[in-house]
């Protein structure tokens, strides 16, 4: 069953080091599904802010270990 572009995007990242990657390349990071692959990314982001995405970067990311 292929997943709603709602289920793709989960939410905007926004940390100082998101905000100065914006502000120096024009580069926006998102939480999202850990199932989607890179084309359902591209395609949900492109038709929720009608943008043209040109790279799609993807990384996993593991909390970190509270004692």
């Amino acid at each position: 069953m292929p997943m709603d572009i709602y289920d793709v995007v989960k939410r905007p990242i926004v940390t100082e080091r998101t905000m100065r990657t914006l502000d120096e390349t024009n580069t926006y990071a998102f939480e999202v599904h850990p199932k989607s692959n890179k084309v359902q990314i591209r395609n949900a982001v492109e038709k929720l802010f009608k943008v043209k995405v040109l790279a799609v970067r993807t990384a996993h990311v593991r909390g970190k270990v509270k004692w």
